[in-house]
């Protein structure tokens, strides 16, 4: 019989055994010294394109034990390697290159791959953008200190100096003693990382619990279900509740109580809503909890209300020499006389003056709040449908609004990598939350208002503290830009989902994904916990709704066995564990968003499609 190690070795016996018994003793502050000799920049194409294949055919025949981790390494490698002859005008060389080793990556680096064939010419290296995000920062790789001494064997024995090159220069490879320690890390593809992930999360304390008495976050139930769980030390300060406040809470309480049990064998009831004759324009929609109302913005600009129920969009016209202080001492009836006497059953809001990206309404349904490719958020009254506030700051496009809890503060998602929080009274952010490396293009608020999530392009997510405008917690693990995040409605979990067609659920306190869950086939728009927190629904371009258990334990890979159809040889292959409950399936419509009412009825929504 064959010796199982051969393929492995590959000729290199020596080299890889003493690699292997030296490798117990490396540390992960050890593989610096490895590489830094390795500094030369004068490196033919023919070097490049020769090392990086007998390196891709190494792991290739590799051991199952170790093919996983080495397989991590292969990207920044390719990625590198083409820039680098991109930067030496090696073009021709460059683009045979990537061509010849590009479908090795579509399945988790499908976007990057968009991003380098863009990258012609020596100058885009300092112009484009995503090619100085990856030059300026290193690509962090995690991996055993088995494994990374047997990668570093390889090369110096086969004199490979181009690939220690660009290990030293532009990756950062995390030595872990176990693959325990590897997975808890977490750190495989993250740009720009300077710590393990576990120590940068030790370095703050998460508070997921709600401030005390605060029942308008009603939240009773789950301080029962984990009354260790502590609220933030300063909670944000938020006005204090007005009489019609008091008479909101009041109907939000009885909503709790005639809210749906959910389970794996309970569903919920599912409203979807589908937009006809959009011609490709809807950009975003939305609806209030209630589902009485809904909101879309388009790339024309413009802004449609739609009332959900029988009763028509009233707009309140003020009376002549009414000034706004007075329309806000003035009481229901009296608002209700000067409304229009008909009405109609939408209302269109115009303003911006560019795509309208997205909507999110007031917790009370006095305001709306819009974003736009004009860099501009807009706040809308309800009451009179018009546009009360414009407010300014960002550089750029801004992707994505959310309303936080209490509906006096909202935070806004841009081009220009920030995140930033505003309230309602001040043209002027209150918060800038940097430090992502791409697009931010999307924000949510955690429950007790105290935390923000972002899930950004750099595909990372991140949780940022409100009063102190830092980064808390960083969520690697994607491979594509991370379009929706939501918080479960304790305040413990994050779900995130997003291009590469996987929503992963996060224990936010320790930083560590609980399980990653497969089963969309295209690009995920939203996710939304149910209102008891059993359910995480999710909607996507697919044309599906998905349901899925959101308090089954942890799921691991699963390995199954399958058997191979040219070899009939069986083996064992690990499968992503997805929890899916159930699928809804549309007929010829992309879900684009997606969220449970406080009774749990889910709603969805998007435009009738032809083409899907």
């Amino acid at each position: 019989m064959a010796d199982p190690s051969a393929g492995y070795f590959g000729g290199a016996g020596a080299a890889g055994a003493r690699a292997g018994a030296a490798a117990t003793s490396i540390k992960a502050s050890d593989a610096a010294p490895y590489l830094a000799r390795y500094s030369a920049d004068n490196f033919s194409a023919a070097a490049y394109d020769s090392s990086y294949s007998k390196l891709r055919r190494w792991i290739e025949e590799s051991l199952d034990v170790f093919k996983t981790e080495l397989k991590d390494i292969l990207f920044p490698l390719f990625e590198h390697s083409y820039l680098d002859m991109i930067a030496k005008g090696m073009v021709n060389e460059a683009r045979q290159f990537f061509d010849s080793y590009k479908s090795d990556h579509v399945a988790f680096h499908s976007n990057d791959l968009h991003q380098l064939d863009m990258i012609h010419f020596p100058t885009q290296i300092q112009e484009n953008e995503y090619a100085r995000m990856h030059r300026s920062n290193r690509f962090t790789v995690s991996m055993t200190s088995t494994t990374f001494q047997l990668l570093i064997s390889f090369l110096e024995d086969n004199d490979f100096v181009a690939l220690l090159r660009i290990l030293n220069t532009h990756v950062k490879i995390d030595v872990t003693n176990s693959k325990a320690k590897k997975k808890a890390s977490g750190n495989t593809g993250v740009l720009g990382l300077t710590s393990n992930l576990g120590e940068f999360h030790a370095q703050s304390e998460v508070h997921t619990g709600m401030p005390p008495l605060d029942v308008r976050q009603l939240s009773l139930q789950h301080r029962a279900e984990n009354p260790a769980d502590p609220p933030p030390p300063k909670p944000v300060p938020v006005p204090p509740m007005k009489a019609k406040e008091v008479r909101e809470t009041v109907e939000l309480i009885k909503d709790v109580a005639h809210r749906a049990s959910l389970s794996p064998t309970s569903l919920p009831s599912i409203c979807f809503y589908t937009w006809h004759n959009t011609y490709d324009a809807l950009t975003c929609a939305t609806m209030t909890h209630d589902a009485t109302l809904i909101a879309a913005g388009f790339s024309d600009s413009a802004i449609r209300i739609h009332s959900l129920t029988k009763d028509p969009l009233r707009a309140v016209i003020p009376r002549p020499g009414l000034t706004p202080d007075d329309m806000h001492h003035l009481g229901p009836a009296d608002i209700d006389a000067m409304r229009e006497p008909e009405g109609s059953p939408s209302k269109l809001l115009r303003g911006h003056a560019g795509a309208v990206f997205g909507t999110s309404f007031s917790p009370d349904k006095r305001y709306l709040v819009s974003c736009s490719e004009d860099q501009t958020v807009r706040l809308w009254s309800l009451e009179t449908f018009a546009n009360v506030v414009c407010y300014r700051g960002h550089s750029y496009p801004v992707w994505d609004v959310e309303f936080g809890p209490e509906g006096h503060y909202f935070a806004t998602a841009s081009h220009d990598r920030t995140a930033r929080l505003w309230s309602c009274d001040h043209i002027y952010p209150l918060r800038i939350f940097a430090g992502h490396l791409s697009d931010v293009d999307t924000v949510r608020f955690h429950p007790n208002s105290s935390y923000l999530a972002t899930g950004s392009s750099d595909k990372t997510a991140r949780l940022w503290d409100v009063s102190r405008g830092a980064c808390v917690r960083v969520f690697p693990g994607h491979s594509g830009a991370v379009q929706a995040v939501a918080f479960s409605p304790n305040g413990r979990l994050l779900a995130t989902a997003g291009d590469d067609k996987y929503v992963h659920l996060w224990d936010i306190a320790s930083g560590t994904r609980i399980k990653k869950m497969g089963g969309h086939r295209g690009l995920v728009t939203s996710v939304v916990f149910s209102s008891d927190g059993a359910l995480l629904a999710s909607a996507g371009l697919d044309g599906t709704v998905r349901l899925w258990d959101a308090l089954k334990g942890e799921g691991e890979d699963e390995p199954v066995v399958v058997v191979d159809p040219a070899t009939g040889k069986k083996k064992r292959k690990k499968v992503a564990n997805n929890d899916l409950i159930e699928t809804f399936r549309t007929k010829k419509t992309p879900a684009i968003g997606v969220q449970f009412t406080r009774r749990n009825l889910l709603l969805a929504t998007g435009p009738f499609c032809p083409d899907l």
